[in-house]
Formats: C-alpha cells, structure tokens, sequence
C-alpha cells in the first residue's frame, strides 16, 4: 500500500493518517499481501474487546435496598416463626442470607424493636394506629447503649464534673474528670517503715515533773525544702540535705526548750517539706527548672529521717 511505504511500513502513523484502526490497517495490508489482485478486501473484524461477566450475587443478598415495607415485613415472618430464622426462610422459600441481610438492614433502620443495632439500645418506640386501633405505622429510635455503673478509679479522686441539662434543669449528660491522689498512702506508710526499721532506737528522756493537760503544743514546720542543692558562691548561702536535717533537729528543740509541758505536742510538717515533687525536678505547673539533689529517692528517705529526728 502507497500510504504504508511513505510512512516507511509503520502502521501506527499510517493508520493516523488514514483515520483508520490499526488494526484495520493491518488485515487490509496482510490482505492484499496475499492476494495483490483483491480490490475491495473483506472488511477486518471488529477489534476484540474483553468484558467481564457479570458475577451473580452470592447467598441471595439484597441486589437493590429495600423498603421498609419488605424489611418490616421481614421482621414479621421471623417472629411468626418464633424467632427461627432459618425456619421462616423456608416457610416463605426465601434463602436464609437473604431474610438475614433484610432483618440486618431492618435492624439498622430501628424497625426491629427486638434486635436494635449492635452496640446501640431502643430509647423510644411511637406508633400511629388508624380508626379502628390497627398499628399502620411505628418507628423506632435508638441510642448507644450504656455502659456498667461509673466508678472512680482506685488512686483518683474526682477533679471536676461538667453536666448538661435541658431546659427544666434535668441531667441529660454528666462527664466526669478524675485526677491521680499520686502515691497511695499505704506505699508511703511501707516506705515509712521500712526507713524506720533501719535508725536505732531513741534514748529515753525524764519526762516533766507536771504537764499541762489542757493545752496541746505544736510545732509548726513549714518551708523545709529538703532537697534543695545550693552553692554559696553563687547563692550567698550553701544547703543541702545534710543542712536541712540539722536545721529541723535544732529548730525542733529550741521550740520544744521554750514551749511550757503539754501532755500531748504535734509536729506538724507544713507545705514544701521537699523542694521537687518527683524525679521532673521542675515546678509542677510551670516546668521551671529546680536546682536540686538529683538522687530523688535518697531524699525521700532522707526527709523521713529529718521527721523522725524531730520527733
């Protein structure tokens, strides 16, 4: 073909050219190839196009939606049969994933008071009779479902409650927020003792020749900072743990030397009795940074010593 040699037999350009198929191109070329005398040659065959089947839906599911009509109707014939699906499936010579997927769907749209929706319970069912008392209509409403009674963790304690009401002032929703109560008190009574069992037993003193039984001394301890690191060069004044302890022993004393004899005397240890709450060494609400003894259970420890030696 003239065509085919000016494009130099490339049948792509060719065809372009022509406004033809390749394909087309190609029958007519190996047509006339064979037979040179063929003047009109037989027309190529369409190009092959590949389709793919349609595959038959599986289990007899639901092609299309349906109604609410057939999905209540569903929810009918499974409860005249007793709750048996299979056997009203078969009453009614449907396939049993068939009647399943309508009772799902019939589920999903609440109208089946019986089977609510996984995870969901019924909150409220209306329904419109006619004339004569017949139910011609119901509609069901749903929630998720509630969880077990609330109880608050053990270690919190409840920080703040936010509640929604409605317009008469009734609790529609609570939320609850809970904050951790740190470290329980009987860890802390343990560590307590366990630091006691190490310190030798105290000496025993005279006790007063008379007591005042009606007075009651305490000795208030606040601000002791134990912990706390501080270098004299650069803060004017050095303090460590061993500084802290033997402060709290003095002032202790000097107290109990000035105070008349009371039968009973509490010594009461105030707030910031340690200058870093945990091994953070930082302010809690702010995040400054706090020089201190790095050794955070030393200084617990330590601290319990300081409290016991005021005692």
């Amino acid at each position: 073909m003239e065509v085919l040699r000016q494009y130099n037999g490339n049948l792509q350009n060719a065809a372009k050219a022509l406004g033809i198929d390749r394909n087309t191109l190609r029958h007519t070329r190996d047509v006339l190839a064979a037979d040179p005398k063929t003047d009109d040659p037989a027309p190529a065959p369409a190009p092959h196009t590949h389709q793919r089947a349609k595959r038959p839906t599986r289990g007899g599911t639901e092609p299309q939606p349906a109604s609410d009509d057939v999905l209540r109707e569903a929810v009918d014939m499974v409860a005249a049969a007793g709750g048996n699906v299979a056997r009203a499936a078969r009453d009614h010579g449907l396939a049993y994933s068939t009647l399943s997927y309508r009772l799902m769907r019939a589920s999903l749209r609440g109208l089946d008071p019986a089977n609510p929706p996984h995870g969901f319970e019924v909150s409220q069912i209306s329904e419109t009779t006619n004339k004569d008392g017949d139910v011609v209509s119901r509609s069901v409403k749903s929630r998720p479902e509630r969880g077990e009674q609330y109880t608050v963790p053990d270690g919190h304690t409840v920080k703040a409650k936010s509640t929604l009401v409605d317009a008469d002032g009734r609790v529609v929703q609570q939320w609850i927020k809970t904050r951790s109560d740190g470290i329980p008190l009987e860890v802390v009574l343990d560590a307590i003792r366990e630091a006691l069992s190490d310190l030798p037993p105290v000496p025993m003193i005279a006790a007063p020749a008379t007591v005042a039984d009606n007075m009651l001394g305490v000795v208030g301890i606040p601000d002791a900072h134990l912990g706390q690191y501080s270098w004299r060069k650069e803060t004017g004044e050095s303090y460590d743990l061993a500084i802290a302890r033997e402060r709290l022993v003095t002032l202790a004393g000097g107290v109990s030397e000035m105070a008349d004899p009371c039968h009973t005397v509490v010594a009461l240890f105030l707030g910031d009795l340690t200058h870093a709450d945990d091994h953070a060494s930082q302010t809690p609400r702010s995040g400054h940074p706090l020089d201190v003894d790095s050794r955070h259970a030393k200084v617990l420890i330590e601290t319990v010593y300081a409290c016991v030696d005021v005692v």
